[in-house]
């Protein structure tokens, strides 16, 4: 019957006559070279991903701004060069 510290030693034999490392302890010695690829190139990811969402969300609520005040102008009798007008006043031209 084996005990406690022979199954012990008899792991730490199979361990190092060359047994290759299990993947928790291949994690555990190499964490912090694991956590910097990921976060290096996940989190530039990342940035991009939440950067592109946010600009696409920008361009839909100001389409929607913009067609609100369209209808609600239309609806005031406004003509459509008035709308145009409107519409382009805060824009920059150059």
């Amino acid at each position: 019957m084996n005990t406690g510290c022979e199954r012990m030693t008899e792991w730490a034999v199979s361990r190092l006559a060359g047994w290759p490392m299990s993947i928790e302890e291949a994690v555990a010695k190499d964490l912090v070279a694991i956590l910097f690829v990921t976060f290096l190139f996940g989190g530039g990811a990342l940035w991009l991903i939440v950067a592109t969402v946010a600009e696409q969300w920008r361009k839909l609520r100001i389409a929607e701004r913009n067609s609100q005040l369209k209808q609600s102008m239309v609806a005031a009798g406004y003509r459509a060069d008035e709308i145009v007008r409107v519409l382009n006043a805060g824009k920059d031209d150059s």
